[in-house]
């Protein structure tokens, strides 16, 4: 008894869900060459919707072209160092249906990119969209609807890094670091990239245990390794920020007497501001204490300023000096005798006079030293001057 394969019956127009031999398809089924193809028919295309014999040629029956849409769904992968095949991604069941299962991509059909170009495989980290799909099958047509196009990602991989450090630092006033580069490890095969790390600190103030964010930067290196391929995500640490040193330098002060107190200061200088900073950053008010304070005589005394702070600063003062020098005075009213030619430039004072210029009510006791003539020669309306008050 013989048996009955690789045939069919039309399941719509027949009515007959069952038969005693052949596999029942619908009329949908029987106008698609893959129907056939599948079942081992040497078909190719034709003009007629279902098989019908060819009258020579390659082929033994013909039939129209199927039209065949595909879809390639969004898949992402990291970074390996060898190709992505695409057709291993999206094989042809995949793209097509399960009874197209047989296709041999570059054979049946072909992979292009956004470009339009042929694409079999990717290799390097990036993000390769509007991936589609020709076909080169003889017998069928790429449907003008209904495909989706595909997104492949490469993703790249993570590296790992140890031992980065960031030193501790004086206050500059800025958040950033002395930050020494680890050792990276991660990478695949032989191949290596270069990297560099910047170090910034959460705060640029005086603390202890300041967090630092440690950035990487990743340029190529060697043996094919290229940074766009790899990843090194921020570490981070602790650190400290230790107070800078500030000089305040008192100015230097000087007055005639006046019978006046003196108080305060003349302005100070600064030695150790940092990053442009200025007194604006300082805590408290300037005050001047010393010798300096309430001094009223002639003399030099000690002018210290005080009464600043700062949390990113540590302080030291230098001394500055009040100079008191004495008021000048005048005498008027000397009255000088006349006398006879006598050879010298001696002089008799009938009035020593009185002093001009003493402060408020202050009194001073006038005393003498000598007087003479500017010379010895005969003469009316000589200068006489006098020394030693």
């Amino acid at each position: 008894k013989g048996s009955i394969t690789a045939s069919f019956w039309d399941t719509d127009t027949s009515g007959r869900p069952s038969s005693a031999g052949g596999v029942g398809k619908s009329t949908a089924e029987l106008k698609k060459i893959s129907t056939f193809e599948n079942a081992g028919w040497n078909v190719g295309t034709g003009t007629s919707e279902t098989p019908s014999l060819s009258m020579g040629g390659a082929y033994i029956w013909t039939m129209l072209p199927e039209t065949v849409s595909y879809t390639l769904s969004d898949i992402s992968n990291t970074y390996k160092g060898a190709a992505y095949t695409l057709s291993d991604l999206w094989n042809a069941s995949t793209l097509f249906g399960a009874s197209f299962s047989s296709w041999i991509a570059g054979t049946d059909y072909k992979f292009l990119d956004n470009n339009g170009n042929e694409i079999a495989s990717y290799t390097n980290a990036g993000t390769y969209s509007n991936l589609h799909i020709d076909i080169l099958r003889n017998g069928y047509n790429e449907a003008s609807s209904g495909n989706t196009a595909g997104k492949f990602t490469i993703t790249p991989k993570a590296l790992t890094i140890t031992g980065t450090t960031t030193a501790n630092k004086v206050y500059d006033g800025s958040i950033a670091s002395i930050t020494t580069l680890g050792t990276l490890s991660g990478f695949i095969g032989t191949e290596t990239v270069l990297a560099s790390v910047v170090g910034t600190f959460a705060d640029k103030n005086v603390a202890t245990n300041i967090t630092v964010t440690q950035s990487y930067t990743l340029a190529d290196g060697i043996n094919g390794g290229l940074a766009s391929n790899y990843i090194l995500a921020n570490t981070t640490s602790q650190a400290n920020i230790t107070p800078a040193s500030l000089t305040v330098i008192a100015n230097n002060a000087s007055k005639t007497y006046d019978g006046s107190v003196y108080n305060g200061g003349n302005g100070v200088s600064y030695s150790g501001f940092v990053n442009n900073e200025t007194a604006s950053v300082l805590n408290g008010s300037l005050s001047y204490v010393g010798t300096s304070q309430s001094a009223t005589n002639v003399g030099s005394y000690v002018i210290t300023p005080s009464g600043l702070s700062s949390g990113n600063y540590t302080l030291s003062y230098v001394d500055g000096v009040l100079t008191i020098t004495p008021k000048a005075l005048s005498v008027t009213g000397l009255v000088a005798n006349d006398k006879i030619y006598d050879g010298t430039t001696s002089v008799t004072i009938s009035q020593w006079g009185s002093l001009v210029g003493l402060v408020g009510t202050e009194t001073l006791t006038l005393g003498h030293g000598t007087a003479s003539f500017d010379t010895a020669t005969v003469g009316n309306g000589k200068t006489v001057t006098a020394i030693g008050y």
